[in-house]
Parts: C-alpha cells; sequence; structure tokens
C-alpha cells in the first residue's frame, strides 16, 4: 500500500506460465499495471517501464490453388469394323454376322446407323468376288436352288388357291345349309297345328 506523500511504485507482475493453460498463459504474461486511482496526481503522468511482448506477426494466408481447367475430351470414335460388308449397289453393312449362307447369298444380321439389330440378305450378284469365294459362290448352284425356290413358291401358290378354294366352297355350303335350316323353320311355323279331340 502507499504511504501518504509517497508515490506508490508501479506494480507489474508476471506469472509462471508453465503450469497454466495457452490461453491463460499468454494473459499472463502481459504486465498488469496497480490502479491509477492509488497514485497521487504528480505519478500518473509518468509512466514506469514494462516489459511487452512482441506482436504476433499475423499469418500469411495460404494461396488459393488455382482451379484446374477441365479437359474436354472429344466423344469417342467408332472403330471401323473389320466385319463390314459394302455391296456393289453402295449399301454398308456394319458389325456383320453371317447368319445363313445359301447358294444365292447370305443372310447376315448387323447394326444399322440409327441403332439396333437388322436381319437381311444379301445376294451373292450384289456382293465383292471376295465374299463370294470366301462363302462358295457357285452361279450353277444358285441356278438350280432359284428354279427349287422358284417350284416350291409355285407349290406354295397353287397349296393356297387350293386351300382357299376348299375354305370358299365349305362356306358356301355351311350358309346354304344355315338358309335351308332356317326356311324349314319358318314354314314350320306357317303350318297351323292340327289339334287331336
Amino acid at each position: 500500500m502507499a504511504q501518504p506523500g509517497n508515490p506508490a511504485p508501479n506494480v507489474t507482475e508476471t506469472t509462471s506460465t508453465k503450469a497454466l493453460p495457452t490461453q491463460l498463459a499468454t494473459a499472463a504474461t502481459t504486465p498488469v499495471v496497480a490502479p491509477a486511482a492509488v497514485a497521487p496526481a504528480a505519478a500518473r503522468n509518468v509512466a514506469a517501464p514494462t516489459k511487452t511482448q512482441p506482436a504476433p506477426t499475423p499469418a500469411k494466408p495460404r494461396p488459393t490453388p488455382v482451379p484446374v481447367a477441365k479437359k474436354f475430351l472429344p466423344p469417342p470414335t467408332v472403330a471401323k469394323s473389320t466385319n463390314q460388308i459394302t455391296t456393289a449397289s453402295g449399301a454398308v453393312y456394319r458389325n456383320v454376322h453371317v447368319e445363313k449362307a445359301e447358294p444365292d447369298g447370305i443372310t447376315v444380321s448387323y447394326m444399322p446407323a440409327s441403332g439396333g439389330m437388322a436381319i437381311t440378305k444379301i445376294y451373292f450378284d450384289d456382293l465383292s468376288d471376295e465374299w463370294r469365294q470366301k462363302y462358295g459362290f457357285d452361279p450353277e448352284k444358285k441356278k438350280a436352288y432359284e428354279k427349287d425356290r422358284k417350284q416350291a413358291a409355285g407349290w406354295w401358290r397353287d397349296q393356297m388357291i387350293t386351300n382357299d378354294e376348299a375354305a370358299k366352297a365349305r362356306r358356301e355350303a355351311q350358309e346354304k345349309a344355315e338358309a335351308d335350316a332356317a326356311a324349314a323353320t319358318q314354314s314350320g311355323t306357317n303350318v297351323p297345328k292340327s289339334s287331336s279331340h
């Protein structure tokens, strides 16, 4: 305590920071000055030297990473199919799978440009020599095969005509029988019934 007439000494206290948590340790090392109300007016103008800690240097901000530009890849290219057929008429069939070989041509499944799958027959007349040799094209076998197909088609046509005529005859016979039955029923209703006494 200050004696009357004697100026009050400036008091600074420092506390050991070893036993204190980090937040309290920084507060404890800052100088604490005695209240100025106790000191006389003359002593208030003179400040005693105090120990101060240097102000912490602000942390340098980390540079923000530069965003990596997105690479736009071109659309995938469709590889040319090794099993592609280009006909003499200019038609192109891609991803061809030969389903059946006949003496007059080959039946193939392929992938159209619009997607999906399709099946068609390509005749040897429209194929290259390479494809003809690959599937054993023989003009004589082709002629015999076409002749057989025409005969078979003719037989089917004749059979269909015969079946159609037979069905027509059955239909007419059925209609006639129904008309006769209707006429017999109608004539039976017009005949008065004889009553027996």
